[in-house]
């Protein structure tokens, strides 16, 4: 029977997370392969070694990889409607008088436009983690827990020493 914990929970958080972040880079950057180490693709890069160290075949990373490609594709008309809001609403607030409900109206549409996006990334993710086995997902946690870690450290110090 299956027993629901909070340590698979984590776990599942935790890789939900890390895909979150790097579907969240790939929807305005080039596809895998088509940027340089250290660039812009930097993020799908990392979840790429973070599946590979959790040992993920060439056919599940294959699978990973057009997850993301079919959810990005699904979103380009919704992230093509944001930059034309993001548009609007800049020249809403050139006009000498700002229209406040105009705002609003424009904030609520681009709301939907990211629940939308939120939505299909999500399930992606779902997707994502479904093609990984329990054991890689909870390589990829602690691979995930180690960077954390270093990346607090690194916060310490930079707050020490500004």
């Amino acid at each position: 029977m299956f027993k629901p914990s909070v340590n698979r929970f984590l776990k599942a958080g935790a890789l939900a997370a890390t895909l979150a972040l790097a579907a969240v880079a790939a929807q305005a950057q080039p596809p895998m392969g088509e940027h340089e180490h250290g660039g812009p693709g930097g993020h799908l890069m990392m979840m790429h070694r973070e599946l590979k160290a959790a040992g993920a075949t060439d056919a599940q990373l294959a699978q990973i990889k057009a997850i993301f490609k079919q959810a990005m594709a699904d979103e380009k008309g919704a992230n093509e409607t944001l930059r034309t809001l993001h548009s609007q609403g800049q020249a809403l607030f050139a006009q000498p008088v700002v229209d406040a409900n105009a705002v609003m109206a424009l904030h609520a549409q681009a709301q939907t436009q990211r629940d939308a996006i939120a939505t299909r990334m999500a399930r992606a993710l779902i997707d994502a983690a479904a093609v990984l086995t329990p054991d890689q997902r909870a390589k990829i946690y602690a691979i995930q827990q180690k960077h954390e870690a270093r990346m607090k450290e690194r916060m310490a110090e930079h707050k020490a020493n500004p």
